[in-house]
């Protein structure tokens, strides 16, 4: 499964194949979406045997702004249930912008690639020979159990609730007919006790 936001990003896929253990190749699919917010595309492999490697590769295009307007933000795990011999996340971004970073259970730091020319710059994290996770009863999230990369444009909490505050700040502004609601029902009151009481019975 790709899970992606169909309302604003795109996945391509780049490749998707089998290696047979007998040297020849099968190659998988990309079916339609399942309907949703987060839409996982599915890849279908045909049967695998023992020995049969696999290869996935695919991009997730971002064409517009969500909710979030142009903050960005991603948990990429390299490893799951299968072994991997390699797994690879690319990140490429233009330069200027602050992305912070959160590496956990071993994840490596990023070789990260500038281009002077386009002002693209490219943060590569990659790891090999990963042995399955094995799944038991009542585990911790595989995010836990993985190394993992977390990526954002928020530096921390702080940053989150200032963009969140910004966001609803109009709507706490008392409209002038509030106000003279305000003024009628707490007339004659003296403290903020009272004037509260009044306002909520």
């Amino acid at each position: 499964r790709i899970y992606y936001n169909p309302e604003t990003e795109s996945v391509h896929l780049t490749a998707a194949r089998i290696l047979r253990a007998d040297g020849t190749l099968a190659d998988a699919r990309l079916a339609e979406a399942v309907p949703g917010q987060l839409s996982p595309r599915l890849v279908t492999f045909p049967a695998l045997d023992r020995g049969d490697v696999v290869e996935i590769e695919y991009s997730i295009d971002r064409f517009r702004p969500d909710f979030f307007g142009d903050y960005f933000g991603a948990i990429v795990r390299l490893q799951n249930a299968s072994p991997v011999r390699r797994s690879r996340y690319v990140l490429a971004t233009s330069a200027g912008r602050p992305y912070h970073l959160h590496l956990t259970g071993g994840a490596p730091q990023p070789v990260v690639r500038e281009d002077p020319e386009t002002q693209a710059v490219t943060r590569v994290w990659e790891m090999t020979d990963l042995p399955p996770i094995e799944h038991e009863p009542f585990l911790p999230p595989d995010e836990e159990l993985s190394p993992t990369v977390q990526i954002s444009t928020f530096r921390d909490w702080n940053d989150l609730a200032l963009w969140y505050w910004h966001l609803v700040a109009p709507q706490h502004a008392a409209t002038p007919a509030i106000r003279r609601q305000v003024e009628t029902l707490t007339r004659g009151k003296a403290t903020d006790e009272e004037k509260l009481a009044a306002l909520y019975e």
